[in-house]
């Protein structure tokens, strides 16, 4: 069974910037051409993956935020009375 086309382009979207394109007009015509999509297409599931990696981001950024707070509270010391 093939991926959905969508997930495709993701992944082809992905191994462009990991090859440090960083031009979004550049990576488009290059996922585009490569997968014989329409352009239209290509930017509309780059939008969804430009989501999806800033909903990690936040996802990511709250679990380190509440891990520093476990930490602060585990290495405070003790009140001396």
């Amino acid at each position: 069974m093939s991926k959905p086309q969508s997930q495709t382009i993701k992944d082809t979207i992905m191994i462009h910037l990991g090859e440090g394109i960083t031009d979004k007009q550049e990576i488009y015509t290059k996922v585009a051409t490569a997968l014989k999509v329409p352009r239209p297409t290509v930017r509309r599931v780059a939008g969804d993956l430009r989501r999806e990696i800033e909903e990690k981001i936040q996802s990511m950024e709250a679990q380190r935020q509440h891990i520093e707070g476990q930490l602060r509270v585990s290495t405070k010391p003790a009140s001396t009375s």
